[in-house]
């Protein structure tokens, strides 16, 4: 089994690394919208700031946006574990990713550099989190419920 879970965390890592580079991209596109003025912000400034210039930056942030994908997709594997309960598996996927998450926000410039912004940005990943899992809680209760009707037949 552990030889499995493996296998899949590494297919599911290599799937992350487009992903999250694609994820990145549509999030700065989705903030140069919202915040632009009709110019494309590639990367936070703090981040062309410490690493000298634009093209460093938008690479670090790559880097970082592939990492937050591989993160994000080989963890999936742990709501495939059917001997942990939904609290493990909820606490241990939150735990993981925020660890990895949030330095990496704060790193790339998404954070404010206080504590207040620390805060804020933990509060609405929280929220984030619990968005996303509220969803995929209903969508497995659907799939099994038509699982269980369709046995029932």
């Amino acid at each position: 089994m552990i030889k499995s879970i493996k296998k899949t965390m590494s297919n599911r890592a290599l799937l992350g690394i487009p992903l999250g580079i694609a994820i990145g991209q549509v999030m700065a596109i989705i903030s140069s919208l919202i915040m632009g003025d009709g110019v494309f912000f590639t990367v936070h400034y703090s981040l062309i700031e410490q690493f000298g210039n634009e093209i460093n930056a938008v690479i670090i942030q790559t880097i970082l946006n592939a990492f937050l994908g591989v993160t994000f997709a080989s963890l999936s594997v742990i709501w495939e574990i059917d001997e942990w309960s939904l609290t493990k598996q909820s606490g241990i996927y939150f735990t993981f990713t925020a660890i990895v998450f949030l330095p990496i926000s704060y790193f790339s410039g998404w954070i404010p550099p206080n504590l207040f912004g620390f805060i804020s940005y933990f509060t609405l990943f929280v929220c984030v989190f619990i968005m996303n899992w509220i969803v995929g809680y209903f969508v497995w209760k659907k799939r099994v419920d038509a699982i269980n009707r369709k046995i029932n037949e």
